[in-house]
């Protein structure tokens, strides 16, 4: 069994049971429910949406994917029609004051809960780069095992 340590572990958790009472319900964007299983577009932080799936979806969950940050140390804006005027609004931060350690603390209670949605046969597909990649896999095998790794799949630009 791996388990990796940084500053902070032990508080991410406790946020996560904190998030836990706090659970409100989704807002849906687009539920395509005609007949069981259903499929969802849910808006909003993944957290938030996996905790408020939890009780409905528990093991039930064949596929998963995420594209967290990669910590690249940027905020990004996205650009938006307001009227026939082009804006930039703030999209979402990827800098990361407490380094990895905080990068980590964000993203392994996620993917905890995460492992909880997942059926037995169920996978995970994490969208990363190289400078996260090495932690990302390291949180995954701490929480579902080095053994349930299936595949890496790198590409190459040009």
């Amino acid at each position: 069994m791996i388990e990796i340590t940084w500053p902070g572990k032990a508080r991410s958790l406790a946020d996560l049971d904190s998030d836990k009472k706090q659970q409100k319900g989704l807002q849906m964007i687009e539920d395509h429910r005609k007949k069981e299983p259903s499929n969802r577009l849910i808006y909003g932080d993944n957290l938030s949406a996996a905790l408020a799936l939890l009780p409905e979806f528990e093991g039930k969950i064949d596929l998963i994917t995420i594209d967290p940050p990669f910590a690249v140390g940027l905020n990004f804006r996205a650009r938006i029609m307001v009227g026939k005027e082009k804006r930039k609004v703030p999209a979402y931060t990827d800098k990361w004051a407490g380094g990895h350690a905080e990068y980590l603390s964000m993203l392994y209670p996620r993917l905890s809960v995460f492992h909880k949605l997942l059926s037995p046969q169920g996978s995970i597909i994490v969208h990363c780069d190289w400078r996260v990649c090495h932690l990302i896999r390291s949180l995954l095998d701490e929480i579902f095992g080095a053994d349930a790794f299936q595949n890496q799949i790198c590409w190459a630009y040009g």
